[in-house]
């Protein structure tokens, strides 16, 4: 291999080496695809109120007309899902951050606790 060609495997190659090590550090497999958390995995009573939740903290983002603006549901599912998985420990860091205050007023208006919440399987 020339000098040149030695040069660009190294730095076209370091990256994807760099991503496999960072993937064995965070417990998965050096090829194994991240597995994102859904909402699909709660039952069907709670799901509905979690769509109401999901329409009142993502208002700006759903029911667009135009489709390159939209979010798609399963985006916001995924969405709702970390921030339901992560909601307890944002709200011990900071108790009266925004974020803690948007969620917890869109929780009041939907008539779910962060009790509710925090039970489900998504935790």
């Amino acid at each position: 291999m020339t000098r040149m060609n030695k040069g660009f495997a190294y730095v076209f190659n370091t990256p994807r080496e760099d991503r496999k090590v960072a993937q064995v550090y965070s417990g998965r497999g050096a090829d194994e695809s991240p597995v994102a958390v859904d909402v699909a995995v709660i039952d069907h009573g709670a799901q509905e109120r979690l769509v109401r939740l999901q329409e009142l903290l993502f208002a700006s983002c759903v029911g667009l007309k135009d489709h390159k603006l939209k979010v798609s549901r399963r985006v916001i599912g995924v969405l709702t899902a970390y921030l339901i998985k992560h909601f307890p420990v944002a709200k011990a860091l900071e108790p009266r951050s925004l974020f803690v205050a948007r969620v917890e007023e869109c929780l009041d208006a939907v008539e779910m606790s962060v009790a509710d919440i925090w039970r489900s399987p998504l935790r």
